[in-house]
């Protein structure tokens, strides 16, 4: 998990986000039929995209890469059905993340949100493993609720790193030695 900067809202959340949020609020209060498209309009192809790009086509949780991904609402929808169409609201994660964390909400026991909290001050990585820093409720929370060690995790974390570790070892062997510099050591006539 990394610190991720919200990106500008979606044109389509600028003009339809106040009408939409009124269908949604006024299907669920049982004064029009609740359809699909009234439920689920946070999936639209523009707001999908957006949030793919902000964050980098990964889960912002997991960091595994997300296809087409799924919306996640911080503050769940059925608590906080006011906010379904609210940016600030929604994130790009995977289906396992997005099962996990359900409809988890707490003021005073928050998880770890990654436009909100750098995850760096919560969080320690060891080779596959994501753990929490000592004593630190929050990152503790998070990789339980959302069981950020989930071994395929664990397994693609660990290749990754491998992957890298070979492309540093190449690069450091194609990488010239450093000349040195006669000047330096020269003295002034």
């Amino acid at each position: 998990m990394i610190r991720l900067q919200k990106a500008p809202i979606p044109d389509i959340l600028i003009e339809k986000a106040d009408e939409w949020t009124r269908d949604f609020l006024d299907a669920r209060n049982g004064n029009r039929e609740m359809t699909k498209t009234i439920r689920f309009r946070y999936r639209h192809d523009e707001i999908k995209e957006a949030l793919r790009r902000e964050a980098h086509r990964k889960c912002i949780y997991c960091e595994g890469l997300t296809g087409f991904g799924e919306s996640e609402h911080f503050q769940p929808v059925s608590l906080f059905p006011d906010q379904i169409l609210l940016w600030e609201n929604l994130g790009l994660v995977c289906k396992e993340c997005n099962t996990h964390k359900g409809d988890y909400h707490s003021l005073t026991e928050p998880l770890i949100n990654p436009f909100i909290h750098d995850p760096a001050d919560h969080l320690i990585f060891l080779g596959g493993l994501v753990l929490s820093i000592p004593n630190d409720d929050m990152g503790r929370r998070t990789v339980l609720c959302l069981e950020l060690n989930r071994m395929d995790l664990i397994q693609k974390r660990s290749l990754r790193i491998s992957s890298r570790v070979v492309t540093a070892s190449r690069w450091a062997d194609e990488k010239p030695a450093p000349q040195s510099d006669h000047r330096r050591g020269s003295r002034s006539e």
